[in-house]
């Protein structure tokens, strides 16, 4: 019933057999496959179920933002710090996949990030991204060039 007033922010899934752990293994199923459609979107399990932080903890290791609740009156409201925090994350994930053929320009760079985030950031959220981006070191902005140092990864400078 408490689902009812999220009204299109959830979605109801049947299962077509019951048994024992099927609804568990549904929700892992279902958290792949969506954080897999979009790598910036977070998660919450609503069950009382601590068999779930196992998982929770594998897909916190993957980049992927999983939290369980008792309850939905138990979820946290996210704060816009919380969710920069996040955008962080999913913007340093990409950057590292990309390699060799990360944006070497400043507007590059602005452009993957906001298809990065489904063009779903304003101004003022993806500056704020860049903004923190820099301030943790992992882009170097010199002029219109960008440079990057991403964990695990070899610097690559600009190009000049």
């Amino acid at each position: 019933m408490a689902l009812q007033s999220l009204g299109g922010n959830a979605e109801y899934v049947l299962l077509e057999t019951a048994g024992r752990n099927a609804l568990d293994f549904h929700i892992a199923y279902y958290i792949g496959t969506l954080s897999v459609q979009d790598p910036s979107a977070g998660f919450h399990i609503i069950s009382k179920d601590s068999g779930f932080d196992a998982l929770i903890k594998h897909l916190a290791g993957k980049g992927i933002v999983v939290c369980r609740s008792a309850d939905i009156a138990g979820i946290p409201r996210p704060t816009p710090h919380a969710a920069l925090d996040a955008q962080v994350q999913t913007a340093v994930k990409d950057l590292i996949r990309r390699a060799e053929a990360r944006p070497r320009t400043m507007k590059t760079l602005r452009s993957t990030l906001h298809s990065l985030f489904r063009k779903q950031l304003s101004d003022q959220e993806l500056k704020a991204l860049l903004d923190a981006l820099c301030k943790q070191g992992k882009v170097k902005i010199d002029g219109m060039k960008a440079a990057y140092d991403l964990p695990g990864k070899v610097t690559i400078p600009a190009s000049p």
